[in-house]
């Protein structure tokens, strides 16, 4: 086009700007409804992985309910005490088991379907395949940060005694401080199983298709992981432990090698509950740290610094 042209081009414009409006009006029609569309979707996204916690809450939450209800049913229905007293003397930890039951049987059908469209999802091109090295390596880590968590809770505990206290009041409360086979069950095997379900599955799932980015969907998935726990110590250390198996799924892609790591975690807690009171504090927490760092060196090279040969594509179908 002439320099005479694209000038009476201009000067037409000028005099008649709407000119302008009506030949890019398809095109700017077209792109703004794409990226209304697309904000919609993610938005749709974000509130399915919100949803992902609240819902695990309620289930939590209706099934005490429904216990004290029926723990009451001898007396009247408006008699408010005899409710309150019903709550207090229920059998949490079977509740609560109960709750995880009924969770992992609604998780596992949507886990099914949501796993389907994460055949996309990508990290370097390659997923590490599970080997009985990474598979010991991953358990060494998950006691390891056992250990290494207990080391920072009595830290914690040293410095600021009032909220350890209440956060030790309210693991007597939910009844987790107990070690009949029950609890154990139900921390060291439903818990794990539902929350990596719930958390590792489908909430990071949606936090990553809401936000394109699976590094903020390891963070939102965590934040949401830390949320449910209920207390501030508790949030904190599940929030990153929560970054640690998010990592973890990343690496493997299989929400049974974050199982085992959770399980691991949960595991080594109860066994560390076994350790008598009057052992000497600064001997075990020098013990407790050096096994840590030992566990969470050699672990940490057996599960993630290992060169794992990559799935072939049927494979990873």
């Amino acid at each position: 086009m002439k320099r005479e042209d694209i000038q009476n081009e201009v000067f037409a414009l000028q005099d008649d700007p709407s000119a302008l409006t009506e030949n890019t009006s398809p095109v700017k029609k077209k792109d703004s409804d794409r990226i209304a569309g697309t904000l919609f979707k993610r938005v749709g996204w974000f509130c399915l992985a919100i949803a992902v916690p609240v819902v695990f809450l309620a289930i939590q939450v209706v099934v005490i309910a429904v216990a004290s209800v029926l723990g009451s049913a001898s007396s009247s229905a408006e008699d408010v005490d005899a409710l309150m007293a019903a709550t207090k003397s229920i059998n949490l930890p079977l509740v609560l088991a109960v709750a995880q039951a009924i969770t992992i049987g609604a998780a596992i059908p949507c886990w099914i379907k949501v796993s389907h469209g994460l055949k996309g999802l990508d990290f370097k091109g390659k997923r590490a395949r599970c080997s009985v090295k990474s598979a010991a390596g991953i358990a060494m880590v998950g006691v390891g940060i056992q250990l290494l968590l207990g080391v920072v809770l009595m830290l914690v505990y040293a410095a600021v005694p009032q909220v350890m206290e209440e956060y030790a009041d309210t693991m007597k409360l939910m009844g987790l401080n107990a070690l009949d086979p029950l609890t154990v069950a139900a921390t060291v095997v439903l818990a794990p199983v539902v929350e990596e379900l719930l958390f590792r599955g489908l909430c990071f799932a949606f936090a990553w298709r809401a936000t394109g980015n699976v590094w903020a969907a390891v963070v939102l998935q965590a934040l949401a992981f830390g949320a449910v726990h209920g207390n501030i110590v508790q949030g904190c250390y599940a929030f990153a432990i929560g970054i640690v198996l998010g990592f973890v799924y990343l690496k493997y892609r299989n929400i049974g090698i974050c199982m085992l790591l959770h399980m691991c975690v949960n595991g080594a807690g109860v066994l560390v509950s076994l350790v008598p009171s009057w052992v000497p504090a600064f001997p075990y927490l020098s013990i407790t740290l050096v096994a840590s760092v030992i566990l969470l060196v050699i672990g940490g090279r057996l599960a993630f610094l290992l060169k794992d040969e990559p799935l072939q594509e049927a494979e990873r179908a």
